[in-house]
């Protein structure tokens, strides 16, 4: 490349977080050159010549692994402010991750899963904790809990709303 070398530039993408699939492919062949490009975030390394069935056969294998990759990074579940990653519960609002406890997750997903649907207590009671036995207190508490971390002001809630004579619901 006349402008710039290609590790440089390779270290230019990277350094910008672009995280683009790479195969460097160079007339260079020694180990130190492959090992560099490699360091650098290159995905694969081709020396000249090579056959086009060999570079399409690494084409589809550095594809099939991004779109595995894009998957994963598809595990979050984002509504509104909200954010939830499906793989480690993790939930933040805003990108601040909120300090919930197990169960306060739970009932959070369920909500997050399904915005603006209305919850009768006795749903939520049964896919949160599993008892078809209802305790109307519990879910008072958590949800009063829940709101206390979500909410900017915990009267006048904005997400978690009471539906009164039904349940809750989320709404963004």
């Amino acid at each position: 490349m006349p402008m710039i070398d290609g590790f440089e530039l390779l270290g230019r993408i990277r350094s910008n977080k672009d995280y683009t699939p790479v195969i460097v492919i160079s007339g260079k062949d020694t180990e130190h050159d492959k090992i560099l490009a490699l360091g650098l975030g290159a995905d694969d390394y081709l020396t000249k010549p090579f056959s086009i069935h060999f570079l399409n056969s690494k084409l589809k294998a550095i594809i099939r692994r991004n779109n595995f990759y894009q998957e994963e990074k598809e595990t979050d579940l984002v509504v509104g402010p909200f954010r939830m990653n499906k793989s480690t519960l993790v939930i933040s609002k805003n990108e601040e991750v909120l300090d919930l406890t197990g169960k306060e997750k739970m009932l959070l997903k369920v909500f997050l899963e399904h915005p603006n649907r209305v919850y009768t207590k006795e749903q939520l009671y049964e896919m949160v904790w599993n008892d078809s036995v209802v305790d109307d207190n519990t879910i008072m508490v958590y949800v009063k809990r829940l709101r206390e971390k979500i909410e900017e002001d915990k009267k006048k809630p904005k997400y978690l709303k009471t539906v009164w004579g039904i349940g809750y619901q989320f709404s963004v």
